[in-house]
């Protein structure tokens, strides 16, 4: 059994055009839209299109990313039985043969986690291997403005043919298995947006499974929607330092001279941030 889960947040235009598509694949067994609390007629609209292979369900509050993604995995597992849960964004771009090759994937060799390529659909070719931090501080150092600098002038390496272990995927489309999923406790619910997908890495690595891109297929995914409409880019960042500030504090658990130079060099970055996007971001 094989779920389709879509979160779905005031962008049912993208996500009627994304489940109705889905519906179609013969990998998939069901299609589980999750409205989480829109603010428009997302519901109104969406409720159209359920049918037998498309299920909606509509959160008790908008409580984030995780929070969302959750009531559609616990449907998908307790509910469905489902073997293999494929999350999605409501902004991408996929056809069967790619979904089909992760599905295939993900169960053989120790593997829990692979998704294709992922492809902007302002850019022509998939996005470079996703960089990851393996300690707090080129963490936080990355995110200075000289950090930023020398990290965009750096050219990052690029995914050939085939499966590629990795230490972080961005998170618009994914395949991952049931069980393993919630053996590491799903999505954790303390993060309203952003670094679920750093946190769901660290957690299945911990139990030492294996993390994969397939360099063979790609997707496409129309970056931010939603998100760039919500939040200005100052807020965002803030928004995704305060998650980080969680990932090491409460699940890596740095020690409490590591958690005061974070919080230090955490105040000074976003002083350079505010600066930079009353100057430059009016």
């Amino acid at each position: 059994m094989n779920a389709f889960i879509i979160l779905n947040y005031n962008d049912c235009d993208n996500c009627i055009r994304l489940a109705t598509a889905v519906s179609n694949f013969g990998c998939i067994d069901k299609v589980i839209v999750v409205d989480n609390c829109s603010t428009d007629d997302s519901v109104l609209k969406l409720s159209k299109i359920e049918c037998d292979k498309i299920k909606l369900m509509v959160t008790e509050r908008n409580g984030g990313y995780s929070y969302g993604n959750n009531r559609g995995a616990e449907y998908a597992i307790k509910e469905l039985h489902a073997d293999k849960l494929v999350f999605s964004n409501t902004d991408i771009i996929i056809e069967e043969d790619a979904l089909m090759a992760s599905l295939n994937a993900v169960g053989k060799d120790n593997i829990a986690y692979c998704a294709p390529l992922m492809q902007y659909s302002y850019k022509n070719e998939a996005e470079p291997i996703t960089e990851y931090s393996s300690n707090w501080f080129s963490s936080i150092i990355k995110k200075t403005m000289i950090g930023t600098i020398i990290r965009k002038m750096h050219k990052r390496k690029r995914h050939t043919m085939g499966i590629h272990d990795v230490d972080l995927a961005c998170g618009a489309l994914f395949v991952i298995l049931a069980d393993a999923f919630a053996h590491v406790g799903m999505f954790d619910e303390k993060v309203f947006l952003y670094y679920e997908e750093e946190i769901l890495f660290y957690k299945l690595k911990q139990k030492k499974l294996r993390t994969v891109i397939d360099g063979s297929h790609k997707y496409i995914h129309q970056h931010g929607v939603v998100i760039n409409k919500r939040y200005n880019e100052y807020r965002r960042f803030k928004m995704r330092l305060k998650s980080e500030k969680y990932f090491w504090y409460e699940v890596v658990k740095i020690n409490i001279f590591s958690k005061f130079l974070f919080s230090l060099l955490s105040k000074i970055v976003l002083c350079e941030r505010f600066v930079y996007y009353k100057i430059f971001q009016k």
